[in-house]
């Protein structure tokens, strides 16, 4: 049966979101042949005059999100001719402010959580930040579900961008009019979301064919478990059968044939078949 893996991008910037989920696409017509599952994207748009943690809350679970895809910081943005501006003293808001409202143990089918961030690599600023300490600050806010290990972190700048010499927000704070400055130019976030939509698929791909291992490796032990156990209750269902037979057979009581009886022939294979129902019915938990 073929699976669906569902990511949800948020991101302040549409130009950016556009191209993550326009490559993510892509890749998944290119790639998904070769697997039995797809990797679909989806897109909330989070406005931060008006926004609702339910409202997502409530997406998150209509669309059966399992990964996320966060940006790591939300402005208040507006898109004119080939700019991407950002309103002068508009709101400011990281991811975990936004997410930390949401019960994410409720949400069961988010399994991880990217976080991708234009890093400023000057240790003073506000936006500096280490991967572990990003880690850390994600789980947390999503919830003790989470650990450390669930969560990634792209650093775009200090990672990539800042060794190839190119800045991204090389236009930032110039003036535009009277309510907004210029945050950068479209084709420049364009190519950075196409950029990062092939990062994200890779990385949720690498997960998903480990967890898928992973669990291959369980339901092989889990086999072999049963196997035995089906052995145990067939073998304790013949032995109490054979005594309730010689209890018929037998002219006077014997307690010991009732006792085998009862603990072999029914109480023994019951509790077996509560205890582990897959050994007569197939269950995949993925």
């Amino acid at each position: 049966m073929n699976k669906n893996y569902n990511i949800l991008v948020l991101d302040d910037n549409p130009v950016i979101v556009k191209s993550i989920i326009h490559r993510i696409s892509n890749l998944n017509d290119s790639y998904s042949y070769q697997f039995n599952f797809t990797i679909n994207s989806h897109y909330y748009d989070i406005n931060l005059a008006n926004y609702n943690h339910k409202s997502l809350s409530n997406f998150i679970k209509a669309k059966n999100i399992t990964h996320l895809a966060l940006d790591r910081g939300f402005f208040e943005l507006s898109i004119n001719d080939d700019l991407v501006l950002t309103k002068k003293n508009g709101a400011i808001k990281k991811i975990d402010e936004l997410l930390r409202p949401i019960d994410f143990t409720r949400l069961k089918q988010v399994k991880r959580a990217i976080v991708y961030t234009y890093d400023e690599p000057d240790k003073a600023s506000e936006w500096y930040v280490e991967s572990s300490a990003l880690q850390n600050e994600m789980a947390d806010c999503l919830g003790g579900r989470f650990q450390k290990s669930d969560i990634d972190v792209i650093r775009s700048n200090s990672e990539i961008y800042q060794y190839s010499g190119v800045n991204l927000y090389e236009k930032e704070g110039e003036p535009y009019d009277n309510e907004y400055n210029i945050l950068g130019l479209i084709p420049d976030f364009k190519l950075y979301g196409l950029f990062l939509g092939e990062l994200i698929y890779h990385r949720v791909l690498l997960t998903i064919i480990q967890s898928r291992k992973q669990q291959a490796v369980k339901k092989k032990k889990s086999r072999v478990l049963n196997v035995v156990l089906l052995y145990i209750m067939l073998t304790s269902i013949a032995i109490g059968a054979n005594s309730i037979y010689d209890l018929f057979e037998s002219t006077k009581v014997k307690p010991f044939l009732i006792y085998v009886a009862v603990v072999l022939g029914l109480i023994l294979p019951v509790f077996i078949i509560i205890a582990k129902p897959d050994i007569l019915l197939s269950i995949d938990d993925e």
